[in-house]
């Protein structure tokens, strides 16, 4: 990987790099077997569920359009394998503007629900939003690990378990789709790092992952919880 900036972050399973995707991507020479990604919503998203002054009630980078997604999708594309899962998250508003910004044709479009946690918006005369989208792509083909999944994912999740990142995601999801799009040792790519939740549930399920992270805050946070042992899932809230 010639070029590549030193590493934040790295322990033989995870390697963290702090800086924008777009000048660290072209530097890694390929291999991987799956992107799992957070990207930027396009929605321009700013928590409101803390109060004014708390930390992570600041905008979240590039998160005003879905530029920055459809830019990285040719170094995306060229590092992943070929017959190898793409799995993408996106907002509900936002599923058809996402699809294109991706390289790969969308085979599925997956429902996280989070259950029964409120959303923020209009309490009277609005649908409380507790679900996004999961865009599951493939390139080529490549078979499931287990028996055929159901699109809806049920991970009971609210903002107010959000501690170090405004829009964290919950590990046991992200396992979900990487114990059945991956094998042990095979290598995860997430380009919009966030706080790595993407690097701590590969690692836990003895996976390899790289991370990119343009904002430092994070990637410290992301090597805290890659440091800690491996975790044992099946027990995991």
């Amino acid at each position: 990987m010639s070029g590549l900036p030193k590493p934040y972050y790295e322990d033989g399973s995870v390697t963290i790099y702090h800086g924008d995707c777009r000048e660290v991507l072209p530097s890694l020479t390929g291999g991987v077997d799956m992107v799992l990604t957070d990207p930027p919503y396009g929605v321009g998203y700013v928590t409101a569920r803390r109060s004014r002054t708390h930390a992570l009630v600041a905008p979240i980078a590039g998160d005003e359009s879905l530029d920055l997604l459809a830019e990285v999708g040719p170094d995306l594309d060229r590092l992943l394998d070929t017959d190898r899962h793409a799995y993408t998250f996106a907002s509900s508003m936002k599923v058809g503007e996402t699809t294109k910004a991706l390289p790969w044709p969308v085979k599925n479009v997956l429902v996280w629900d989070k259950g029964e946690a409120g959303s923020v918006g209009d309490l009277e005369a609005g649908y409380g939003v507790n679900w996004e989208a999961v865009l599951y792509s493939q390139k080529g083909r490549r078979v499931f690990n287990g028996p055929r999944p159901r699109a809806i994912l049920r991970f009971p999740w609210s903002g107010t378990r959000d501690p170090v990142h405004p829009t964290v995601k919950p590990v046991p999801l992200l396992a979900s789709l990487i114990e059945r799009s991956t094998n042990p040792s095979e290598l995860i790519l997430d380009p919009f790092m966030g706080s790595g939740t993407t690097l701590r549930a590969a690692k836990d399920l003895g996976r390899k992952a790289i991370g990119i992270e343009l904002e430092e805050r994070y990637c410290q946070i992301a090597a805290e919880r890659c440091s800690q042992e491996v975790l044992d899932l099946g027990a995991a809230a």
